[in-house]
């Protein structure tokens, strides 16, 4: 070998074997066949989804169309009636003609089923059904709609603006009134203007509108006749408005006359003797008359008498004012009025009187009439005139005050009332006081210058006088009653009394001591086993003529005086019994809403027993109020509820603006009386006239339009639950 240079290659060298082995080339063909399979898997899986999927896309598509379908056949209120039924049911045949599917949706069927909604033929559920067939299995989808159509035609609406026939301006307030035509009464439909433009998308000019508030038409087509009216204006209709067509507006613009300005008489009643007006209290009456008519309210309590005077035109008008019973007042006219008499006890008449006089004339009617009236007035005028009036003339009464046996009473108190009875202006308080020798001098209205006498006692003044004297109440207690003179016919009348003149009259009062008479009670407070309780009532307050006691345990009470009195405590008689106890209805001996009454009878000096008394539970119960709609059936919200007792119209209950449900449960809402068992009890112990109650429901979002829904004669039974409909009738609603 040679160093340095190369080396041959041996001829035996190793060669690289390309080929594959039998079970590689096995393995490989099984991969290859599990990788097509699967893939072969998945492409049939995605056409399945995609035919799920294209299927529902097709049955929703269906629902859709068949959902519009509905809503165009219903446009006819025919079809609308018989929804869902032979000719009406998705099969294609007459009225309602719904679409052949069988080319657009193969393999697809519908079905159609409509019920009505809370019983109302105005409000439908629709349930539309698709049905068909995927992998073999059957698949559907539903639908539900709900579907309204109020009956045709269709309501109505009038619009319009109300303004002053002398200014432009709108009216705020007027009632505006549709009614049958020609007469429009009875009313049907009410608005009420307002003194703004109401804003519209159409920008009409407005200030009325019959619409509910919610917007919806209310009016049912056809011809109406319209009146309205405004204290301010000139009553306006009857008058026949344009058609009102279905489901559209109607617009009618009018304008109001103002009536003309009111009128104003002045009267004051000036005392003659002073020059100074006069306040007249509330016993006379002042009053304006027009043709012998009264014209508004009498006054009285002024010292200004202003009548207000409406008038209908501007014409003028003469009046006349006079005055009743002055004299209650303590001025009359100075003047004779009658036989016998020299002053006008009524007092003061425009008629009888000339303008700036103090004397008069009583023949005229006082009142006047058309020929007589003398105070003219026209629209906007304002009169006024004073009456010349003098104070009542007096007499003097002078006389002692003393007792039965003569004996002078000092600082006895002094009565006066007029012949009739009726109080004297001065006061309540005593006109006068005797001194201490008993002796009195008052001055008293001259009656006889008023009131004619000849042969009539009765037109005398009245007067009396009145002093304390001992007396012994129940239980030996020391007191003092209060005794007076006669006050009966004749010994209680003075006269005749003439201005200036003098009178004597001694008045007696019988002044001996007295006492009352008494006895003690005693019995006993028990429930009555019928309610289903039974034994004896405690702490119950039983009251005997005006005296109370409470019952011990045992349901026993004792009148009787106090530790250190002597004698005996309740007034004999027949003195009223009161028994009360929470939880029970109150007892009365005389009877009341509940009892009939048991008698009670005390005797003198002695204990009497009272027979027992029962005492029945107050039960309470449970009341549910529903409030419906007419129409749909469906509650109300918005309502307000009152509930009243029926026997004295006393509120138990009231809530405002119900929430959607439209109900409302009073729970321990008091029973009505008489209970079950009450009624049916035969010993005449309990009164059995009935207690109900009333329900009041009002619709505060349309008061006009929407009446109130009542209920009488509610009946509420211990522990069981009362349910009330209300039914309200809502224009518009369907």
């Amino acid at each position: 070998m040679m160093i340095g240079s190369e080396c041959p290659m041996s001829p035996r060298t190793i060669k690289k074997n390309n080929a594959f082995t039998l079970i590689e080339v096995l393995v490989g063909m099984i991969i290859i066949v599990a990788m097509s399979a699967a893939a072969w898997m998945a492409v049939t899986a995605l056409r399945a989804s995609d035919e799920v999927t294209q299927n529902r896309i097709m049955a929703v598509n269906l629902l859709r169309k068949s959902q519009e379908e509905v809503r165009r056949v219903s446009q006819s209120p025919a079809n609308y009636a018989i929804l869902g039924t032979a000719g009406c049911d998705f099969q294609g045949a007459p009225p309602c003609n719904f679409d052949d599917i069988s080319s657009d949706f193969p393999g697809y069927a519908r079905t159609l089923t409509v019920t009505n909604e809370s019983g109302s033929a105005s409000f439908k559920r629709i349930l539309v059904d698709v049905t068909w067939t995927e992998l073999g299995a059957p698949q559907n989808l539903q639908s539900v709609l709900l579907l309204a159509r109020p009956p045709d035609p269709l309501p109505g609406n009038l619009v319009g603006a109300v303004t002053d026939g002398d200014t432009g301006d709108f009216i705020a307030g007027v009632q505006i009134d549709l009614g049958p035509p020609s007469t429009g009464t009875p009313v049907s439909y009410s608005a009420a203007s307002i003194d703004t433009i109401i804003p519209r998308a159409d920008a009409l000019i407005t200030n009325y509108d019959f619409a509910a508030a919610t917007g919806q038409f209310q009016i049912e087509p056809g011809s109406w006749t319209l009146r309205a009216t405004h204290p301010a204006y000139e009553d306006f209709g009857p008058i026949d408005v344009p058609d009102i067509a279905s489901n559209s507006e109607a617009v009618f613009n009018f304008t109001m006359t103002p009536k003309p300005q009111d009128g104003h008489l002045i009267i004051r009643f000036i005392n003659i003797l002073t020059g100074a007006p006069v306040n007249i209290n509330n016993q006379p009456k002042v009053s304006l008359y027009n043709d012998g008519t009264q014209v508004g309210p009498s006054l009285n309590s002024e010292t200004v008498f202003d009548f207000t005077i409406p008038f209908d035109d501007a014409n003028s008008e003469k009046f006349t004012v006079a005055s009743f019973d002055l004299y209650k007042a303590g001025y009359v006219g100075n003047f004779p009025c009658g036989p016998s008499v020299t002053h006008a006890k009524d007092g003061w008449s425009s008629v009888a009187v000339a303008e700036g006089s103090s004397t008069g004339n009583c023949g005229p009617p006082w009142i006047g009439n058309p020929g007589l009236d003398r105070i003219e007035v026209g629209p906007g005028e304002t009169k006024s005139e004073d009456a010349l009036i003098t104070p009542v003339p007096t007499a003097t009464v002078i006389g002692v005050v003393m007792d039965h046996t003569a004996k002078p009473i000092p600082n006895a108190e002094l009565y006066v009332r007029w012949p009739n009875g009726n109080r004297y202006y001065l006061s309540t308080a005593p006109i006068g006081y005797s001194d201490y020798l008993g002796r009195y001098s008052i001055s008293v209205p001259a009656a006889q210058a008023l009131f004619p006498t000849v042969g009539d006692p009765s037109q005398y003044m009245i007067i009396w006088a009145s002093t304390t004297t001992k007396h012994t109440k129940c239980c030996d207690i020391e007191a003092s009653a209060v005794v007076t003179s006669p006050q009966t016919d004749p010994d209680r009348r003075v006269g005749p009394l003439v201005a200036g003149g003098v009178v004597s009259k001694n008045l007696i009062i019988t002044t001996t001591s007295s006492a009352e008479v008494c006895g003690n009670t005693t019995g006993g407070i028990f429930n009555d086993p019928l309610s289903g309780r039974s034994g004896p009532i405690d702490n119950a307050q039983v009251n005997i003529g005006g005296v109370s006691k409470w019952t011990n345990g045992a349901g026993q009470y004792l009148h009787e005086c106090e530790v250190g009195q002597t004698g005996y405590r309740i007034t004999t008689g027949s003195p009223t019994t009161l028994v009360s106890r929470g939880g029970y209805y109150d007892f009365r001996s005389t009877g009341n809403a509940y009892y009939s009454g048991v008698g009670v009878n005390v005797l003198p000096n002695q204990l009497n027993a009272v027979p027992n008394i029962r005492l029945w539970p107050i039960g309470f119960g449970t009341l549910q109020i529903n409030i419906i709609e007419k129409d749909t059936g469906l509650p109300v919200p918005g309502a307000n509820i009152e509930v009243f007792r029926s026997y004295n119209n006393s509120l138990v209950y009231a809530e405002e603006d119900l929430d959607g449900d439209g109900q409302v449960v009073v729970s321990n809402m008091e029973e009505s009386w008489p209970p079950d068992a009450v009624a049916a009890d035969t010993s005449g112990y309990y009164s059995k006239t009935p207690r109900t109650f009333n329900i009041i429901v009002s619709y505060p979002p349309d008061p006009v339009n929407v009446p109130n829904g009542t209920v009488s004669g509610v009946t509420v039974k211990q522990g069981q639950t009362t349910t009330i409909n209300v039914i309200l009738d809502i224009p518009g609603t369907f």
